[in-house]
């Protein structure tokens, strides 16, 4: 019997439409499940998302792009995602996350939600810490 897939949830603010690097994430994540064979992850996408949907949504990966205009508000999704499940993960990138090692480490420090975050380049970054983040623990590499 094949495990649960973990819910990942795309969080896009401010347009009607996928962020490019969250598609780009998205299509390099399913590339890697069909290199392994099986599909580990279900996408949600979810734009512009309210706090009753946030509220209602399974434990999972939560994927937040930083960008000037939604900074603020995917901290405070990020917030209630840890409210209102301890168990979901929720990793930040994009153009406004920190980009310095130093810089990084205060971030996640003064942002007890925020569980990871991804500098530079997310693709293969976000790929290989969805790898590890699908893994059962204890359990060795695909």
């Amino acid at each position: 019997m094949q495990p649960a897939r973990i819910p990942l949830y795309f969080v896009q603010f401010g347009h009607s439409c996928l962020a490019l690097s969250l598609g780009m994430i998205h299509a390099h994540v399913r590339e890697r499940e069909r290199a392994v064979g099986r599909e580990r992850f279900a996408p949600r996408f979810l734009l512009s998302p309210t706090p009753a949907e946030v509220e209602r949504a399974e434990p999972g990966i939560w994927l937040f792009p930083n960008y000037i205009w939604s900074f603020e508000l995917n901290m405070e999704v990020s917030r209630l995602v840890k409210r209102s499940s301890a168990a979901s993960v929720t990793v930040h990138g994009g153009p406004s996350a920190p980009k310095y090692p130093g810089a990084c480490e205060a971030f996640l420090r003064t942002q007890s939600h925020v569980d990871g975050s991804v500098r530079g380049e997310g693709e293969v970054t976000a790929a290989a810490r969805l790898d590890h983040l699908a893994r059962p623990h204890g359990a060795g590499a695909d």
